[in-house]
């Protein structure tokens, strides 16, 4: 079976899989093309019969839940958001940058005139490089819907200009940090009417739903624990509320089609449990699912009451399904646990903890050692990016006909690399976590994180450390030419720094002694 899966970026990539292959099969394939770990942020989007946005479920087979399988057309975009610097792979963050921007065209997230100006430069930056005032492009009125005046325009440019000489990755990061400040940030909008016949948006987002007008004002906010009761019959979806009377009011959704109702159901559901910062229920109640599909229905009730925080998805979202007609039969006659004609009607796997901890163990077992590549994918590059770290290392050879000291310049290299924040990979680690002491990453990082990233503890405080790291050391194989131009101290060996007129086993001996 061929699949034609459209990026965020417009291009299509095709994917061949099995007439039979479920959909995190085509997944996998595109992120392993891709050089994405973290795939469980990602979905496969198609079209229906009426328009509307549906999800592929990636647990059920391909050919079953598309109307035209010759070739299957997708879309790879990002169905769980989180925050910039819980990224750990550049290509994953290009993704989620490329994603944002189309929701900024469609008009999905709003923001002041301050937020836009800065919006606006940094997306030039990652477009067009550093500025030139033939090729520079803002969008500003797409992002604040009214045309810019002359004096933000100059406000933009100069702003533009104070990003010269950043890198497209570095960009790209400091934009998702701006746009995760938003309110609709990882909110996924669906089209319904309620019962009265106006036109909603509905927005399911990590902290509650959100039901706003066309012009997505806002008119209505849930949070996750004063849901009762999900409700899906056909076109309809219905929700049982708690307001603070301790009343329950019942909320009609009515959509365009019943895979759309379907689709608004199950964001409600897989959302809730991939985020864990909410609750399932406050008190001992009963959660009464009730889902009809394809004249198929059935009751799931969980007892199982959670007081804290959700950090795996439980059975009762993982193990719903429902069967065809034969599946049903066969189910009757020959074994109730059999998998014929089982459609199962969620399919995430992992909450946000549990993606996070995966993607790093996956990243640190294949030899990993800079999470947050600056490299990534190289031809992904600012057209005026500043000099990378490889060009300064091929200006720094001192003695390029010695494999030797090569193979020394790659260790110190390396060396430098591996004393950078993980998470920015810009500054220099200089925090310690407390009480659990781990260092892995800045001042400025450390003060966003509420859990260790390395043993998941509880951080009580941040604490500013100095590391002896000699950083004349780091620099010994460089030139001079290039410690005037990074500021940097230069060593306090400098008969070692100097060309080198010694053998290789001297050298050697005498960087390992320094």
């Amino acid at each position: 079976m061929l699949c034609h899966v459209t990026r965020p970026d417009s291009v299509v990539m095709e994917v061949e899989v099995d007439a039979k292959a479920n959909g995190e099969d085509c997944l996998n394939k595109v992120c392993r093309k891709l050089g994405i770990i973290e795939a469980d942020y990602f979905g496969l989007q198609m079209t229906g019969s009426k328009g509307e946005n549906l999800w592929l479920n990636l647990r059920n087979r391909i050919c079953q839940q598309m109307d035209n399988v010759s070739p299957c057309r997708l879309r790879l975009r990002v169905k769980f958001f989180v925050e910039p610097h819980l990224i750990l792979q550049e290509q994953t963050r290009h993704i989620f940058f490329m994603h944002v921007k189309e929701d900024l065209h469609n008009g999905h997230l709003r923001m002041g005139s301050e937020q836009a100006e800065e919006l606006s430069a940094l997306l030039a930056q990652a477009d067009f490089g550093d500025y030139n005032q033939n090729t520079a492009q803002y969008w500003y009125s797409e992002l604040c819907g009214e045309e810019p005046s002359t004096a933000i325009i100059n406000s933009i440019i100069s702003r533009h200009k104070a990003l010269e000489g950043l890198s497209q990755g570095s960009v790209e990061y400091q934009a998702l940090q701006l746009v995760s400040s938003l309110e609709h940030y990882g909110v996924e909008w669906h089209w319904a009417r309620d019962a009265n016949g106006q036109r909603l948006a509905i927005g399911v987002g990590p902290e509650g739903i959100a039901i706003c007008k066309e012009d997505f004002s806002l008119v209505n906010r849930i949070s996750y624990p004063i849901i009762q009761i999900a409700t899906q019959s056909g076109k309809s979806v219905y929700l049982t509320v708690t307001k603070d009377t301790n009343d329950s009011v019942v909320l009609l959704f009515k959509l365009i089609s019943n895979r759309a109702a379907s689709g608004l159901y199950r964001a409600i559901t897989e959302t809730h449990a991939f985020y864990r910062h909410v609750f399932m229920l406050a008190q001992k109640q009963v959660f009464s699912v009730y889902l009809t599909v394809e004249n198929v229905a059935f009751k799931q009730d969980e007892h199982k009451v959670l007081s804290k925080w959700c950090d795996t998805v439980t059975n009762a979202v993982m193990m719903q399904y429902s069967r065809d007609f034969k599946g049903h039969l066969a189910s009757l006659f020959l074994n109730e646990n059999i998998n014929l004609g089982k459609k199962y009607v969620f399919d995430i796997r992992r909450t946000a903890k549990e993606v996070y901890d995966h993607a790093r163990r996956a990243l640190y077992n294949s030899g990993v050692v800079d999470l947050v590549s600056r490299s990534g994918s190289g031809e992904r590059s600012s057209p005026s990016r500043s000099p990378s770290r490889d060009d300064q290392q091929d200006e720094g050879l001192d003695c390029g006909s010695c494999q030797q000291s090569r193979a020394l310049q790659e260790r110190l290299q390396k060396l430098k690399e591996a004393l950078l924040c993980m998470l920015c990979c810009e500054e220099e680690i200089d925090a310690a976590f407390c009480p659990c002491g781990h260092m892995v990453c800045c001042q400025t990082c450390a003060n966003q994180l509420q859990l260790c990233p390395v043993c998941r503890s509880e951080v009580e405080h941040v604490q500013h450390v100095y590391l002896p790291t000699c950083t004349s050391l780091l620099n010994l194989t460089l030139t001079d030419n290039h410690q005037q131009r990074s500021n940097i101290p230069a060593p306090i060996h400098r008969d070692t720094a100097s060309p080198h007129t010694c053998s290789t086993t001297e050298y050697e001996h005498k960087i390992y002694n320094t």
